[in-house]
């Protein structure tokens, strides 16, 4: 008996104002761009696939597995066949809240007896089962449909009890039947268990472990040739094959290129003895609630931020010095990575962490430079500090944090996931190209999740990965995610290494960060952090002690003066001739890095260090170094001289380093043409390609080259444009949609249920205009001038005129001394004291009290308006907004 599909729109008809609205809160994209006018288009909506995918992603572990189980089941599923297909051990009264759930974002519903959802539902689910055997067969020829059902007939009746099968197929009036009716046939036998058991029964033994295998999922395997069908030999040369064998019974079919197979949804739930689900998860995991003391969470969090932030900037400190080579493919190979994680006294994961939060935050790039080697020119890439690291470095503690915690927060890649192999083996080398759309969306789960345990109360990484992976399973199974216990992981050691997270809690810092306050977030952590030493241990190996963490500018004065040796609880650094060099360099002379040393060592300057400072004093700058571009010489003085101050000479920017020797910084031709001009005969140095024939060299002046070298990798050059870091994007993406608060959805509700409003009564002309210019960025529209008497007088009476009329306004909130800026938007929903209103530029929904608009300006039809204003621009604006709810 065919049983009659039961629609979506039918079934709203008898909903409430309060279930509508329900399902407008739960699944708010269906009132994007603009609410639905009616159940029959609200119910179109609920079954677009866009709209089915994200009401998907919400659903918890046991709603997404029941979905599971009703698509794998025959379409309007009796209750009682539902029953039948359920775990052992579990009723229809069990499945109250899942399946009320699902009712409720009008996913499935109940009516008669049956259970029904949307073909597109069927479409959409993701399962662990192959697609229905109706599709896999439609290009299969009748042939090998009839060759099938006689296959499966002889293994029955060899095999199985052949009375309990259902009646064979037959066409209209008698005559053979069709494919159609085969097809049909065949799906029915392949779905009951005990024929593809007794099918199974005559297998070799490698066939039925690939049929098992394949119902447990992933339901795809690679055969060792095409599968394919000929009326004179199916698969004649590879017959023996498994693969083989279950082609010819339709317990597999070729899929994409014909060299995979991939077993029929019906097949999979049979060897599943009728039950596509073998465990509904109905309850949620226990997320655990262990007593902590918030003050240690925050002490333990505030120590790791000290920590990290400390190798960040060893770290920045290092490859300043000595930039990191890439790979030729991009990226950092192991090789570095190991020296990186030795250097920073940590182990590899870390160390690779550190290297993406650094790139997130903007603080190292990837420098390409070109030399000449043998003409042919090679390419290398380095990776370095940028410019901005050097201010990152002189700010607060605290703020140096806040930069790398919002920046990891935002970002749409996994810092974990590099320095380690992919799912084919391949090492992902650090700072190599992986996006994934969703990182940001699933650390903020994580986080979401953490928040709502209440302070002093902590849980475990498993407990976690379990309890959010059952909360939203869906989007961590999407292509490109790894697994979610694996991801989870990522996401909590992340955050532990920022200190977001300690002992299993959210810190306050981390809560507030969590939440969208990074300045709240500052405050906390810098409250939490203990109070910086002014002190520190000088060692007689020239080594310097500081335990804990010292006062900032304090410790930038020591890392100038010293190298970082190793860190921990206590910070080791060692006074080198080079480090001492370098301070001397930024303008330190010896009587004050022994004043600064003097003032701050707890138990004085050992003579060693006192006598390695004097000493590299005493030696510092007996040789000077510079930069030029050639040189001229000449025997004589005077006319090197003459050449230097000559006034044609001088924008060579000739300067006298001795007697007979003058540097330039332009090039040798540029120095060779000025002489020149100026009355001299210069002659080329002789290894030089800029003077003269050799026979014809004048004496008096000589000109050379110097050899030109590699520029340093973080060398920018003055004036050089601080270049653009990594960022993770902060605009919506195209599914993401504002939540719909109860009031609006309520109105919305009432707004749908009730039908399209006549259009009967409507007033004569628009309003009269006001005032109000179009937002920045719109172009200028010419609505209708024309006003009679019978205008709208009050901005009551305009917003009710433009909703009966679709009229779009530009509407101002706030009073005429203090007015927002204009928002361009299509009254949908009116009420005396309150309208739901559609932004015209994004498409959201806005709540708005008519006391609260200080101008309002009608400009015309609203599909005029909307074809314009949705190819404005994104910007943001300012002012108050409407209220919502």
């Amino acid at each position: 008996m065919t049983v009659r599909q039961r629609p979506l729109a039918d079934q709203l008809q008898g909903w409430t104002v309060e279930q509508v609205a329900g399902l407008l809160q739960r699944r708010p994209d269906l009132v994007v761009p603009r609410p639905p006018a009616d159940l029959v288009e609200l119910a179109q909506r609920a079954q677009y696939r866009p709209s089915v995918d994200a009401a998907i992603a919400v659903t918890t572990l046991a709603e997404n597995r029941l979905l599971q189980l009703v698509v794998c089941c025959p379409p309007e599923l009796a209750l009682a066949d539902l029953a039948r297909a359920l775990p052992e051990g579990v009723g229809l009264d069990d499945l109250d809240g899942p399946l009320s759930a699902l009712e409720e974002a009008a996913l499935v519903w109940r009516h008669d007896g049956r259970l029904h959802c949307s073909g597109m539902l069927r479409q959409t689910m993701p399962t662990l089962l192959g697609p229905a055997l109706t599709h896999l067969v439609a290009s299969q020829t009748v042939d090998y449909v009839r060759s099938v059902l006689k296959a499966v007939h002889v293994a029955v009746d060899a095999h199985g009890d052949s009375a309990s099968l259902p009646p064979r197929a037959s066409g209209p009036d008698g005559r053979p039947p069709r494919k159609a009716e085969l097809v049909e046939e065949l799906a029915s036998l392949l779905a009951l268990p005990a024929v593809v058991d007794a099918v199974l029964a005559g297998a070799p033994q490698a066939c039925g472990d690939m049929a098992r295998a394949l119902a447990e999922g992933p339901p795809v395997v690679r055969a060792g040739g095409a599968l394919y069908f000929s009326s004179y030999s199916m698969g004649r040369y590879d017959r023996e094959q498994p693969a083989y064998w279950l082609f010819e019974r339709a317990l597999l079919f070729p899929v994409g290129d014909g060299y995979h197979g991939v077993q029929p949804r019906e097949v999979g739930v049979a060897l599943r003895a009728g039950r596509p689900v073998a465990d509904l998860a109905l309850d949620p995991p226990e997320l655990g609630a262990a007593p902590v003391e918030p003050s240690a969470v925050d002490a333990s969090g505030a120590a790791r931020v000290t920590e990290t932030l400390d190798r960040v900037t060893d770290l920045l400190d290092r490859w300043e010095e000595a930039p990191a080579k890439t790979l030729k493919t991009g990226g950092l190979g192991a090789t570095v990575m190991k020296q990186t994680a030795a250097a920073l006294e940590t182990d590899a994961e870390e160390a690779s962490r550190l290297v993406e939060l650094a790139n997130l935050a903007g603080l190292i790039e990837t420098t390409t430079v070109t030399r000449k080697e043998k003409r042919v020119y090679v390419y290398e890439s380095f990776v370095g500090p940028t410019p901005a690291a050097s201010a990152w470095r002189q700010r607060e503690l605290t703020r140096q944090w806040r930069q790398l915690a919002t920046a990891w927060l935002r970002a749409e890649r996994w810092p974990s996931a590099t320095g380690r192999k992919s799912q084919d083996t391949k090492l992902v080398p650090v700072l190599g190209i992986q996006y994934t759309a969703t990182a940001t969306q699933l650390r903020r789960r994580v986080l979401d999740v953490l928040g709502s345990l209440a302070p002093g109360t902590a849980t475990t990484p498993a407990a976690l990965a379990a309890y959010v992976y059952w909360e939203r399973p869906q989007p961590w199974l999407g292509p490109g995610v790894v697994s979610p216990s694996t991801a989870i992981g990522w996401i909590y050691a992340e955050a532990e290494l920022l200190g977001v997270v300690a002992g299993g809690a959210l810190t306050t810092f981390g809560r507030a960060l969590a939440a969208g306050h990074p300045s709240e977030a500052e405050q906390a952590l810098e409250v939490a952090m203990p109070e910086p030493a002014t002190t520190f241990t000088l060692q007689a190996d020239l080594t310097a002690t500081v335990v804990g963490s010292l006062e900032r500018s304090l410790a930038v004065e020591l890392r100038l003066l010293a190298d970082v040796e190793s860190t921990g609880a206590a910070t080791t650094l060692r006074f080198s001739d080079a480090s001492l060099r370098r301070a001397i360099d930024a303008g330190r002379d010896a009587d004050a890095i022994l004043t600064f040393l003097e003032a701050h060592a707890t138990k004085g300057v050992p003579k060693a260090l006192a006598y390695l400072v004097g000493d590299v004093a005493r030696r510092h700058g007996h040789l000077q170094v510079g930069s030029a571009a050639s040189f001229v010489t000449s025997e004589d003085p005077a006319v090197l001289a003459d050449a230097c101050s000559h006034r044609r000479t001088r924008k060579l920017a000739l300067r006298l380093l001795a007697p007979t020797v003058a540097v330039s910084r332009q090039d040798v031709a540029k120095v060779m043409d000025g002489l020149r001009d100026a009355g001299f005969l210069p002659a080329g140095d002789g290894e030089d390609d800029g003077g003269g024939d050799d026979d014809h060299k004048a004496p008096s002046l000589s000109i050379g080259a110097r050899a030109v070298s590699l520029p340093a990798s973080g060398d920018h050059g003055d004036g050089g444009s601080l270049p653009e870091p990594f960022r993770a994007s902060t605009t919506a993406r195209q599914g993401d949609v504002p939540a719909v608060d109860a009031a609006t959805a309520a109105l919305l509700a009432k707004s749908i249920l009730a039908g399209p409003t006549p259009g009967s009564a409507r007033p004569a002309s628009p309003p009269p205009l006001g005032t109000v210019p179009l937002p920045l960025g719109y172009p200028d529209i010419d609505p209708d001038t024309d006003a009679d008497d019978d205008a709208p007088a009050t901005i009551e009476e305009l917003l009710e005129w433009a909703y009966v009329n679709d009229r779009a306004l530009a509407i101002s909130l706030g009073d005429e001394d203090d007015l927002a800026e204009p928002m361009l938007v299509a009254v949908t929903i009116w009420e005396p004291d309150r309208v739901i209103a559609t932004d015209l530029t994004d498409g959201t929904l806005v709540s708005i009290l008519p006391e609260h608009v200080g101008r309002a300006t009608d400009l015309g039809p609203v599909e005029e308006i909307a074809n314009v204003a949705l190819l404005g621009s994104s910007r943001r604006r300012s002012g108050r907004r409407p209220q919502r709810g």
